[in-house]
């Protein structure tokens, strides 16, 4: 709240006229009687200061407001009145019991005539040493540098948590989270309760101050009250809520009182706000039109949804098409892999029967040889038991015999010479058209878990368990997919 001295020659030495108002001729009414009283009390105490206590305070629907002012010390009353003119000017809202010191100018009402004051002015008992106090700890303070701008926390653009130092029951607090929920009803509202005035109030305010920061569980944190007198708010003058208000973790808007009342705490906040509604509306202000700027997005995504589907829709007309090429390629190397498998076989056949023609020739010329080797030895024996007969000359017969075992043998060797180079022509033939042979090339094939050859990927089903045989060794395998 701002402090000044709004009662202007508040002790001004008060100005008095002696003089005594002239009798009519012939007497006066009662209303000409009051009218000149009242003018005569006007004149003689002019502008004055009045202090008391009020009672019975009326507002009326005009806007007007009528009290009594009780003398501290005694039971004197003094009619009063302020009008709507001068109410508005207020710093506080007059209330039952509280001891002001009022300005105005005495009148008398003379439908009744009563003494009443006209209030102009009014304000808290002791105002002036308060506000002392105040412009003190202000001076202190702005020398420390405590109130540098530089030092203010900005406050979040979208507040998730917002906490609310003040009264529980006060309508601060009310009009802070009904703000709150008209604007962002999403978003969770912690109440630190404590006392706003009287006696205590700084200490319990700093110790809320403190358990919020400790905590650190808000996004931004409220200090707010409702309008009062320079008494009722005096403790948010107090040093040790600034210097706490300073040390906080989140920014801490402040609302206090009315838009006229700035105190030490306002100053030492991030922000201040004119009042309790205002404060909450700054802290939810990034939530303000977000509906519409939701709205706003997502007609940007859908935009770009159409976008990205279009684009989608034409990359499938081309995978489409990329498809059925695939496919027909596919077709046909199925085509041309069945061939190879065709050949394989008649490959493989021919080689089982070229392989059972080497082993036919092997064994006719294994029998030829035992054959003609027979028909020699029996020639030899019918020729020795010739010999033996006929006595012929045993060293002519013995040379003659050995040259024809020598023949016999060269003529042995010859033969098996010959059919050994057929046999390994054969043997090579067969090797190079064998499956082994195939498989050095670095060809392999595949078997099921019966040992069946595979040669269509249509009998295969993914997770299936195959042999996968090369050259050297086999391997197992697991079918993750066809093509």
């Amino acid at each position: 709240m701002t402090f000044g001295d709004p009662f202007g020659a508040l002790f001004a030495p008060e100005v008095r006229s002696t003089a005594v108002p002239e009798a009519a001729p012939g007497g006066m009414t009662v209303s000409e009687l009051l009218s000149q009283i009242g003018g005569q009390i006007a004149r003689s105490y002019g502008d004055i200061i009045v202090r008391g206590e009020i009672r019975s305070v009326k507002a009326a629907a005009s806007g007007h407001v009528y009290f009594e002012l009780k003398d501290p010390r005694d039971t004197s009353l003094l009619n009063c009145v302020i009008f709507r003119s001068h109410v508005e000017r207020l710093s506080f809202v007059p209330r039952q019991g509280d001891l002001v010191d009022a300005r105005g100018a005495l009148s008398v009402y003379a439908p009744h005539g009563k003494l009443s004051l006209n209030v102009r002015f009014m304000q808290p008992a002791g105002a002036g040493a308060l506000y002392a106090q105040y412009l003190a700890l202000k001076a202190q303070l702005e020398s420390e540098g405590l109130f540098d701008a530089s030092l203010k926390k900005e406050l979040p653009e979208f507040a998730r948590t917002v906490g609310i130092v003040t009264s529980a029951e006060g309508a601060a607090v009310r009009d802070a989270i009904k703000t709150i929920r008209s604007v962002a009803p999403w978003v969770s509202i912690l109440v630190y309760p404590t006392l706003v005035q009287g006696a205590g109030c700084e200490e319990a305010i700093v110790g809320q101050l403190r358990a919020a920061n400790a905590r650190n569980e808000v996004d931004v944190l409220l200090l707010v009250r409702g309008g009062g007198s320079i008494a009722d708010l005096w403790g948010f003058n107090a040093e040790c809520i600034a210097r706490q208000l300073r040390g906080m973790r989140m920014p801490v808007i402040t609302g206090i009182g009315h838009e006229s009342d700035i105190t030490i705490a306002d100053l030492a906040a991030d922000v201040r706000a004119a009042t309790p509604t205002a404060a909450a509306a700054l802290a939810v202000r990034g939530w303000v039109g977000i509906h519409d700027r939701l709205d706003a997005l997502g007609e940007r995504f859908s935009t770009a949804a159409a976008r990205t589907l279009a684009l989608a829709r034409a990359r499938l007309v081309s995978s489409d098409r990329l498809r059925l090429i695939l496919q027909s390629r596919l077709a046909h190397a199925r085509a041309a892999l069945q061939s190879c498998e065709n050949l394989t076989d008649r490959v493989e056949r021919a080689l089982q029967e070229r392989a059972r023609r080497v082993d036919e020739i092997g064994f006719t010329m294994a029998a030829d040889m035992r054959r003609c080797m027979g028909q020699t030895e029996l020639k030899l024996a019918r020729l020795s038991g010739r010999l033996l007969r006929n006595r012929p000359d045993t060293a002519g017969a013995s040379v003659r015999v050995n040259a024809l075992q020598e023949r016999l043998r060269r003529l042995a060797h010859t033969r098996f010479a010959l059919a050994d180079e057929r046999l390994a022509g054969l043997a090579s033939r067969v090797q190079a058209l064998s499956p082994r042979g195939v498989l050095l090339r670095g060809y392999s094939y595949t078997t099921d878990a019966e040992g069946r050859i595979v040669r269509d990927a249509a009998n295969l089903t993914p997770g299936q368990t195959v042999d996968v045989h090369f050259s050297r060794g086999s391997a197992q395998a697991r079918i993750l997919g066809k093509k």
